[in-house]
């Protein structure tokens, strides 16, 4: 298995930006992130940032983000990165916070941090070697197809997907694991889209293993 591209990674971390010394002047700090990180985008004016504030393609430490937003209770990095990437991003902007500003993280929440990874793969094997049980199945879709429009086609296990109970989740809900076939590409190919709700790292060992298995 390898890695094609970043698709988008996403780090979300919940928690309060707390200044002992008093609240600041938020056009100030707008100004300032949007220099310090290169941001192309960002809030334009005051009811911009009522509900939180949100820039778009800066720089930190030559790592590209795609999007920033800090909000009242946490901060969200995102980016066709590794999340490995967007950890070190939200160190530098810390660190630079509490430098230049004086600010200081309040930890809110007992779970706080989520990670979501994005990646297209190429796979060594066929995934449809672990779904052969749902033999079956395929089989009805083809023939209904057949039936119903004269359509011979055959369908093949396209992917596997593991999900929460969001109902017996409270509070954050992690994404789903997710390995489908990029449709817009011949099978053949074995390129996949995957997510996963943890790092990139953890992301990469899950494929391997399952790549394993199969």
């Amino acid at each position: 298995m390898e890695i094609v591209t970043y698709e988008r990674s996403v780090l979300l971390r919940l928690a309060i930006w707390a200044r002992k010394e008093g609240a600041v002047h938020l056009p100030s700090i707008v100004h300032a992130i949007q220099a310090n990180f290169s941001f192309a985008s960002g809030p334009t004016q005051l009811s911009d940032i009522e509900s939180g504030i949100e820039f778009g393609h800066g720089v930190f430490d030559g790592i590209a983000i795609e999007k920033l937003g800090i909000y009242n209770d946490g901060i969200v990095f995102q980016g066709s990165v590794p999340t490995e990437s967007l950890d070190k991003a939200r160190q530098q902007l810390l660190d630079w916070a509490v430098t230049e500003f004086g600010f200081e993280v309040v930890d809110t929440h007992e779970i706080d941090t989520l990670y979501e990874s994005n990646l297209l793969v190429k796979m060594k094997k066929n995934i449809g070697g672990a779904l052969n049980g749902i033999e079956t199945i395929r089989r009805h879709i083809e023939s209904t197809l057949v039936q119903n429009s004269k359509l011979k086609t055959k369908y093949q296990p396209a992917g596997i997907v593991f999900a929460c109970d969001a109902a017996k989740t409270p509070g954050l809900r992690p994404a789903p694991f997710r390995l489908e076939r990029k449709l817009s590409v011949d099978f053949d190919a074995n390129l996949y889209l995957t997510t996963a709700p943890m790092k990139t790292e953890q992301h990469l060992a899950l494929l391997q293993a399952l790549e394993g298995l199969l």
